[in-house]
């Protein structure tokens, strides 16, 4: 059997240990995000394949798991993003507004901030770079101090309990509207690794134009689903689950080939697919209990498969990484809340929440990587800040999560006699 063949054995193997014997017996207080990554090291580059001395760079292997990682990331973020009602935008404007206004914030702070790194930490595999390689290596990084999980979100809300809070919902509306715009400035740092210098016209009129095309794609998809929900709603039909998938794959693969990011087209169809769960309701129950089953288990297990050891990596640069990112994340959010009269713990819970980089962090990270954008040290410190800050967002929420259901329900006790009057 070629080494081809046998990794990807090895990667067909770790999922289906993880949706069939690892996940039906997990309990709840077990946090599972981590279990899925330890099973794949296990069967991955830093496990099996190792100890049978298989590459998991190029051929079947590595497509599969990149094939499976984007069928199981659809999964996650469309449910997620479809179970959200953007119709309801405007009761959660100021709290979207807010939060998304201290993710730009703390994007600002970390480009400012992030050359410290280096000085603090020296990593060899950057001290060689040109200026358009430094640039973009730190636009990377401070890509990674602004970008927030829905996927993770969604995850945790569902395992404590928040699902259908506000607070859950304020969070992953405004966690939508962070990942576009993170996408959007990711084609700037494209450009300054490929361009010899910093060209402010330049680069603005790229950002402009990804925020265009996206608000483009966004309107055509919306448009799109709501003719079909239209045509269904005249036969007194709702859309199978296939239908759904194939419309929403369609809308994906365009605007990829427009320029987007598949991430954003997953985000921009659920998104179009929410206001009219009338007829897709049941396709996208399927998608969320597919999300839970498949998605999350195959997603997560294929990350940790992927994970490639090195010896040039410097752990000290990757332990400054995750601290500086998510002092700046936490405290511009928690600032952020005092603004909008949150009270005290609850800023904190804003701020931990949001820091969750998650799924859109490993993938940004991924991305940066094989683009050429970050040397091995900043991808190790972008995934590891990534699953670290979904496990401590967790184990905080379920601590949190008695107090918050609480808060809400006393909050929308009081606000009842001011909407009968």
């Amino acid at each position: 059997m070629s080494s081809g063949l046998a990794s990807l054995g090895l990667l067909a193997s770790a999922s289906l240990v993880a949706v069939c014997i690892v996940r039906p017996r997990l309990a709840s207080w077990v946090p599972d995000i981590l279990v899925y990554l330890a099973l794949g090291l296990a069967f991955g580059a830093c496990g099996l394949c190792v100890q049978f001395g298989l590459q998991l760079s190029a051929g079947p292997a590595a497509g599969a798991a990149s094939a499976a990682q984007t069928a199981a990331l659809y999964l996650l973020v469309f449910s997620s993003c479809a179970d959200l009602k953007i119709t309801s935008l405007q009761r959660h404007l100021l709290e979207v507004g807010t939060l998304l206004a201290a993710s730009v914030a703390a994007f600002a702070v970390g480009l400012i901030t992030v050359g410290h790194i280096p000085a603090l930490a020296p990593d060899a595999t950057l001290q060689a770079a040109g200026d358009g390689a430094r640039l973009a290596y730190f636009l990377a990084l401070s890509l990674g101090v602004m970008v927030c999980s829905v996927p993770f979100l969604t995850k945790i809300f569902l395992n404590v309990g928040l699902q259908r809070s506000p607070f859950a919902h304020g969070l992953l509306l405004a966690a939508c509207f962070i990942d576009i715009l993170v996408w959007a400035l990711f084609s700037v740092a494209v450009n300054l690794r490929q361009g010899n210098g910093l060209v402010v016209d330049t680069l603005v009129q790229q950002v402009l134009r990804g925020l265009g095309l996206t608000l483009a794609a966004g309107a055509l998809a919306g448009l799109a689903f709501q003719g079909l929900a239209h045509g269904l709603r005249r036969r007194r039909r709702e859309a199978p689950w296939m239908l759904l998938l194939a419309t929403s794959l369609l809308f994906i693969g365009l605007m990829h080939a427009a320029g987007l990011e598949p991430v954003i087209g997953m985000v921009l169809c659920g998104l179009a697919v929410a206001p009219h769960r009338d007829v897709f309701g049941t396709a996208i129950g399927r998608s969320q209990a597919l999300a839970v089953t498949l998605g999350a288990p195959i997603y997560f297990t294929c990350v940790g498969f992927g994970i490639q050891p090195s010896s040039i990596v410097s752990l000290e640069a990757v332990g400054v990484f995750i601290l500086w990112s998510s002092v700046i994340k936490i405290t511009s959010v928690s600032l952020a809340a005092g603004f909008i009269r949150r009270p005290g713990e609850r800023r904190l819970d804003y701020g931990i929440a949001m820091n969750t980089r998650g799924g859109p962090g490993l993938v940004l990270a991924g991305s940066a990587y094989a683009a050429g954008l970050i040397p091995i040290t900043g991808f190790v410190a972008l995934t590891s800040a990534s699953v670290l800050t979904a496990l401590v967002t967790e184990l905080y929420l379920k601590a949190a999560a008695p107090r918050i259901l609480a808060a809400d329900e006393a909050s929308s006790t009081t606000a009842q006699p001011l909407r009968s009057l």
